[in-house]
């Protein structure tokens, strides 16, 4: 779950405290929280991310359209993207216009 602090009105963090890590935690699904810190963050995420080593099951955002454009160009750039674009995506909306 990628949470982008100072997307539109700065409520990411707050979504995700009050919202989505409750209803995770009552659902009994596992999750890890990474929150960006750069507008790098995905970019080197994906860079970094090891296909073989990955647990992911799904990939949600709490952000704005260009946290989630973020999220599709790192998945795009990455050597195993036709495997990644087969993971489900969520996205809670948590920026200014919320457009997508």
């Amino acid at each position: 779950m990628f949470v982008n602090p100072i997307s539109g009105k700065q409520v990411a963090r707050e979504y995700f405290k009050t919202i989505l890590a409750p209803a995770f935690e009552f659902l009994r699904m596992q999750f890890e929280m990474f929150e960006t810190d750069s507008e790098n963050y995905l970019d080197s995420f994906f860079e970094r991310m090891n296909m073989n080593t990955m647990e992911f099951t799904d990939f949600v955002v709490i952000g704005g359209d260009g946290m989630f454009n973020q999220l599709l160009n790192g998945i795009m750039r990455h050597p195993d993207s036709q495997k990644l674009l087969k993971i489900p995506i969520g996205l809670m909306p948590g920026g200014s216009s919320n457009a997508l």
